[in-house]
Order: C-alpha cells, then sequence, then structure tokens
C-alpha cells in the first residue's frame, strides 16, 4: 500500500544544550547512535554549520501527523540562526 506523506519540512534544532553535542565529531556519534534506531539525522557540518551541535530534522509524515504532534510546542514559529556573524 502506498501512502501520500509529505517530504521536505524541516528544522535546524542546536543540540549544544540538551543533547551536549560541543563538537563535529559529537555530531557524528549522535547521528550514529540515532541511526541504529531507525531515525536519520542530518548533522549540522553537513549543512556547513560553522559551529558544532547543529542538528537538521527532516519530517516525512501525512500533514496532519505533523500539525498534531507540533501543536503544543512552545518553540512555534520561532526562528534561530545557525551561522552567526562573527
Amino acid at each position: 500500500m502506498l501512502t501520500l506523506t509529505f517530504s521536505g519540512h524541516f528544522m535546524m534544532v542546536d543540540g549544544t544544550k540538551a543533547l551536549g553535542l560541543k563538537t563535529f565529531p559529537d555530531e557524528l556519534e549522535f547521528s550514529r547512535h540515532c541511526a541504529r534506531h531507525g531515525v536519520y539525522v542530518g548533522i549540522g557540518q553537513t549543512y556547513h554549520a560553522h559551529e558544532p551541535g547543529w542538528l537538521r530534522v527532516t519530517f516525512s509524515v501525512n500533514r496532519k501527523v505533523l500539525e498534531v504532534s507540533t501543536a503544543g510546542s512552545r518553540h512555534k514559529g520561532r526562528r534561530g540562526d545557525m551561522n552567526p556573524a562573527p
């Protein structure tokens, strides 16, 4: 059975505090840990983040599921900058 999904919706997440990702190797280790459990998380270094700790989370679910799952997010609409000016 084929299920239609929406792919490409993503957000960049700062994992420095909550996940303790302080280096680019930390990002890679975390990404590999997630992959072992069936979850792909893109590391910031792949997306040209200048600082370690950034992760790209891509959603590939039915739009209704995405809306329901993010409805209570207290960070909804907040935007950060993964490449702050020096």
